[in-house]
């Protein structure tokens, strides 16, 4: 990851942004390795009653087996060393369990091959597929979708 033109090492993590930074994600080490992507959505889910603490609509964490699309976060966690470099449109990247493709149009498309789960995200919103459903989203988390 660059930030202010210092490079950080992310060891086996990974860090990208897609044209226009319209997707930011990194490997989460506060939670495993999980994708963690801070999005340009047109629409984020609104701050829930029960959030207490710095609202981000737009963060969304994908473990595999949930995705998570806006958190209360009081500090840039895993996003504070930068960003990555651009997935250019067309072009695969994959990396532990994920496999994720940039699309000029459509968005980011991320796999989990070990939850058989992916998502599709894009300003218009985070859609799931396989056994992602949408759920009842806990507290502090503005919606969620779940196996």
């Amino acid at each position: 990851m660059t930030r202010d033109g210092e490079a950080t090492s992310l060891g086996d993590g990974v860090a990208f942004t897609t044209a226009g930074t319209a997707a930011n994600c990194v490997t989460n080490q506060y939670q495993d390795g999980a994708l963690a992507c801070l999005l340009k959505l047109t629409n984020p889910p609104p701050r829930p009653a029960d959030a207490e603490g710095e609202w981000k609509g737009n963060w969304v964490d994908f473990p595999g087996t949930t995705v998570d699309v806006g958190s209360v976060h009081g500090d840039p966690g895993p996003f504070g060393n930068g960003t990555g470099a651009e997935l250019p449109a067309g072009r695969t990247l994959a990396f532990g369990d994920y496999r994720c493709r940039a699309d000029a149009v459509a968005g980011l498309f991320c796999v989990d091959y070990a939850h058989q789960s992916a998502v599709a995200m894009n300003a218009s919103g985070v859609t799931g597929f396989g056994c992602l459903q949408t759920v009842s989203p806990p507290a502090g988390i503005g919606r969620r979708l779940s196996c």
